[in-house]
């Protein structure tokens, strides 16, 4: 709920720089609804994952997709605050790409190891032979999640490598890779 709140707000403004391009008017009400919206938070600056939420189980990091790839939350305090108070509260047979998200704002947080425990925990419990294949939630049986394993790949391109795609082009952010590791190649 929180994503689509952000997403339609940050759909408007390029809606709005088009219309000189294709002589086609926003309609006034689109500018109403994205200036209205807003993001609940709890007392404590915790992000709530919908309004009225009150610290259930969830069945995935939502909340936590405000700071990436939705951008809406950018400061680092905040998006630290977020994911300490949402791993502990995600459902442990929920799908497998919510630890990567975690997993990649950790490395852009400069925490190395954390990413790495989150990486690990967001395909291993989920893995299925003879290939190794990603299942949605752990113990399930039905391969291939491809949610999940776009979750790795960003967690390793975008969170491990700090590779971000903007409006200019593609930049490298700072972050941060487990101690273990030496480096990463990408070709």
């Amino acid at each position: 709920m929180l994503g689509t709140v952000c997403s339609q707000r940050d759909f408007i403004d390029p809606c709005n720089e088009s219309d000189a391009l294709c002589g086609i008017k926003v309609p006034v009400s689109w500018n109403a609804v994205a200036k209205g919206s807003r993001i609940p938070k709890f007392s404590d600056g915790v992000t709530r994952e919908y309004e009225g939420y009150d610290g259930q189980i969830i069945k995935q990091a939502d909340a936590n997709l405000l700071a990436y790839p939705l951008k809406a939350i950018t400061r680092p305090e905040e998006i630290k605050r977020d994911l300490l108070y949402y791993e502990p509260q995600i459902d442990k047979s929920g799908p497998a790409m919510s630890y990567s998200v975690l997993a990649l704002q950790y490395a852009r947080l400069g925490d190395g190891e954390k990413a790495y425990e989150l990486f690990v925990r967001s395909f291993c419990p989920n893995q299925l032979p003879p290939f190794g294949v990603i299942s949605e939630g752990a113990g399930e049986t039905n391969p291939y999640f491809t949610t999940g394993a776009g979750g790795l790949l960003q967690m390793v391109i975008n969170g491990f490598c700090g590779l971000d795609l903007t409006d200019k082009g593609i930049k490298q952010l700072p972050s941060a890779l487990p101690k273990h590791w030496k480096k990463i190649i990408l070709t």
